[in-house]
């Protein structure tokens, strides 16, 4: 009716789920960190087309995309 698994057996399958659970995790937190990494990235370019093609400043072109003003530092540094 019931197998019992031996020690080893059991420390197989635990183990294989824990493995399975951090892939899960894994995947999650990298899907998470792109998009947030795309959106950045698409902010960017945005803004740097903002300043090439109607001669905004960084500052003017953040106004208009509404970034907020604790982000705006950061992302004068990565332009």
């Amino acid at each position: 009716m019931f197998a019992l698994l031996s020690d080893e057996e059991l420390k197989e399958a635990y183990g294989d789920y824990r493995e399975s659970i951090g892939e899960e995790r894994g995947l999650k937190i990298g899907e998470e960190k792109g998009e947030k990494h795309g959106k950045e990235m698409g902010l960017l370019t945005a803004i740097e087309k903002l300043m090439k093609n109607k001669g905004f400043s960084a500052d003017e072109a953040m106004e208009i995309l509404d970034i907020p003003e604790e982000k705006r530092e950061e992302y004068k540094a990565l332009l």
